[in-house]
């Protein structure tokens, strides 16, 4: 299937500012709430540790999103990790409110920040979680270039979320018969198991 790349309107300049932190504050609180965040702790982990770095600048942050929660979990390992929050768009009332809560862990970029042009003083590993679909190709190679450019190690993380039914992310382990967003009718094709007609057992599409 050809890739198609649908606009979020929060990524559109025009798109009022209240509604733009409005709704990224709410995907941070839904990130910290599942508790899905701290489970990608031992993978960062590893990655802060094969590259060296023990400075993280998070790309494409929003409201703070998962990193945040991937920090605190860390500290409680007792691995201290500094993180960098920045954003095209950033939403400064919830970089303040995280920072004075973060125990001098995060700090943040009041300026926009273009993750395909970094500025050259934000060093060390950068981050991107659950926004990498939002850049065209074109520009997510850029992304990808320009931390090779500078030097810099990068980790993309794009996580799917566990089906509400059987509670198994998104794949062919989910065979949920009851109502499930991620799962689809092996027979029917319709994406919404209890709108089918047929009694086979869904299998996830993605």
């Amino acid at each position: 299937m050809r890739r198609v790349h649908l606009v979020e309107l929060e990524d559109l300049p025009w798109f009022p500012r209240l509604l733009r932190d409005a709704g990224t504050a709410y995907l941070e609180f839904a990130a910290r709430m599942s508790g899905h965040s701290a489970l990608l702790a031992p993978e960062l982990e590893r990655v802060l540790r094969a590259s060296g770095a023990k400075q993280v600048v998070d790309l494409c942050s929003g409201g703070g999103g998962p990193v945040v929660a991937i920090a605190e979990e860390l500290a409680r390992r007792g691995e201290r990790v500094e993180v960098t929050l920045t954003d095209f768009y950033p939403n400064l009332p919830a970089f303040e409110r995280i920072r004075a809560s973060s125990d001098g862990r995060v700090s943040f970029r009041a300026e926009p920040v273009d993750a395909t042009r970094v500025p050259a003083e934000l060093a060390g590993l950068r981050t991107i979680f659950n926004a990498f679909h939002h850049f065209r190709p074109a520009s997510a190679a850029r992304i990808l270039g320009a931390a090779a450019d500078a030097r810099q190690p990068i980790a993309v993380f794009e996580m799917r979320w566990p089906c509400p039914s059987c509670g198994r992310s998104a794949g062919p382990g989910c065979r949920s018969r009851t109502w499930c967003p991620c799962c689809r009718c092996s027979c029917c094709g319709t994406g919404w198991s209890r709108a089918c007609a047929c009694t086979c057992p869904t299998t996830c599409a993605s």
